[in-house]
């Protein structure tokens, strides 16, 4: 009897081991598929992200793509634009600075005619900085002026005064005469002959260097009045269509109180007379 309770006893423990195993065996299979979905789950969002950052890519790169070629496009019509200004034959630009030198010549429209430049007026204003800054300095030098270089800070000076003047009054004058009527106008004649009429400005600015104040102030204002003479009578004809003699006057006194300012700069600042500061300093030194 107790065999027969002993055998029983037995069989329970390994039915009861029988059945652990199973609920293990089927944990680990639960298991098993929990990370087999975790694992499918994590592809399908590999595959996902992949996907989405190859569109990324392209969006980007189109993107990328069509703003370089729009910008290389409008690069290249500047280009195309500007270009046609500054394609000028050695013969014509010498045909214009000779003509430009001459006061109240008439001609010198028929000389652009249709096809204006602004090479001209670009170099004859870069030319003008380096001389004035040049003339400029010598003079103070000849004078006895040598406390610091006046050639480095005349450059930036005439640099500014003479680009700014050069290139904003044209654009000045061409607004007004558009505002006025005269439709035809455009910037780039009126740049091209207020630039090649400084022209006159080179030698008279090299010959400033010899100082002598009466020659200074004839070389200066000669080619202040040779400047705006030259603006003055290949505009007139168009300023003389205005209704209303204030328009056309208006423009008359810009053109010389410009010019004027220029000269009054050119002879104070770059050509100033030193000798009795100099002078001056020299005793109060010795006191």
């Amino acid at each position: 009897m107790t065999d027969l309770i002993d055998g029983s006893s037995d069989l329970r423990n390994q039915n009861i081991d029988i059945n652990t195993e199973d609920d293990n065996a089927n944990n680990n299979n639960n298991q098993i598929k929990s990370n087999n979905d975790n694992n499918n789950n994590n592809n399908s969002n590999n595959i996902q992200n992949q996907i989405e950052n190859k569109i990324g890519e392209k969006i980007v790169q189109s993107a990328t793509e069509k703003f370089s070629k729009t910008w290389i496009d409008k690069y290249f019509c500047c280009l195309n634009f500007v270009k046609k200004y500054f394609d000028i034959e050695s013969s014509d630009f010498y045909k214009r600075f000779l003509g430009s030198l001459i006061p109240f010549n008439k001609k010198f429209s028929e000389i652009v005619g249709d096809k204006p430049d602004l090479y001209g007026p670009f170099w004859i204003y870069a030319t003008l900085v380096l001389v004035i800054a040049a003339s400029g300095s010598l003079t103070r030098f000849i004078e006895g002026d040598s406390t610091k270089n006046f050639f480095e800070e005349f450059i930036p000076i005439a640099c500014v005064i003479i680009y700014c003047i050069g290139f904003g009054l044209p654009i000045i004058l061409t607004l007004l005469m558009k505002a006025f009527g005269s439709s035809e106008i455009q910037f780039s004649n009126v740049i091209c002959t207020y630039g090649y009429s400084y022209s006159v400005y080179i030698p008279c600015v090299i010959l400033c260097c010899i100082d002598w104040q009466p020659l200074q102030w004839i070389l200066l204002g000669y080619a202040a009045f040779s400047s705006t003479s030259l603006m003055i009578v290949n505009y007139y004809n168009e300023v003389n269509k205005y209704n209303s003699n204030g328009k056309k006057y208006l423009i008359i006194i810009l053109v010389l109180l410009v010019q004027i300012g220029m000269f009054i700069i050119f002879k104070f600042y770059f050509f100033k007379k030193l000798t009795k500061e100099i002078n001056n300093e020299d005793e109060g030194k010795l006191i």
